[in-house]
């Protein structure tokens, strides 16, 4: 459960979206990227690879829209 700003209870589903942050995209995409950097046997690399092209694909996307805006 989340607690918003007027203090009331809202329950979150799965199927609950939210925009993610210019902020916190840039944050994922370090975060994979440091991750991937380490020789970890516990990483599963294709996921991994996979979550930060389709992170750095969102950006690229969010900086053409503001590019043709």
């Amino acid at each position: 459960m989340n607690i918003t700003r007027n203090s009331q209870l809202k329950e979150r589903t799965m199927n609950d979206t939210r925009r993610i942050s210019d902020r916190e995209l840039t944050k994922m995409i370090e975060s994979a990227r440091q991750l991937l950097s380490r020789q970890n046997p516990v990483v599963e690399e294709t996921w991994w690879e996979n979550l930060l092209a389709a992170l750095t694909e969102l950006r690229e996307r969010r900086n053409n829209e503001g590019a043709a805006k």
